[in-house]
């Protein structure tokens, strides 16, 4: 069995949900824009089985409107990794709404720039790492210089 596991998908309708580049890495997401229903189509016909689809945070920041809606494309093929913005203060209530919609799996927890991430082994980073092991979420911490 074959499973992708790390998969961006970004939806067509910019109206319903609106890029929001976060200006972290290369605009893939207007060149080579693949909906949820494009990947399950091209995925079925290259025999993949399932697929770990992760909020794209160069195109969508850590607003994962989309992310939950392609979850309902292929809800028997398709697990979620969300993303929730710690320095936010009501990340670890977001991350349990989150975590309640059927199909996430999962959290990225992002630190970009040449900073330490002050929330990483702070009060924030453990308040985000109760939710996600009381939720039972495989945690992604994805920390970029």
């Amino acid at each position: 069995m074959i499973i992708d596991t790390h998969v961006h998908v970004v939806a067509r309708d910019e109206v319903s949900f609106p890029l929001r580049p976060s200006g972290v890495g290369s605009q893939w997401f207007r060149e080579h824009p693949v909906t949820a229903e494009e990947y399950a189509a091209t995925a079925s016909a290259a025999g993949v089985a399932g697929a770990v689809l992760v909020q794209a945070h160069g195109a969508y920041g850590s607003d994962n409107r989309y992310l939950l809606d392609a979850l309902r494309v292929a809800p028997e093929r398709f697990v979620g990794v969300v993303i929730v913005d710690p320095a936010d203060p009501d990340a670890p209530a977001h991350l349990r709404d989150l975590a309640a919609v059927p199909g996430c799996h999962g959290v990225r927890l992002f630190a970009i720039g040449s900073g330490s991430p002050e929330w990483f082994d702070g009060e924030m980073g453990a308040a985000l790492w109760d939710v996600a092991v009381g939720r039972d979420l495989r945690i992604v911490a994805t920390l970029l210089a």
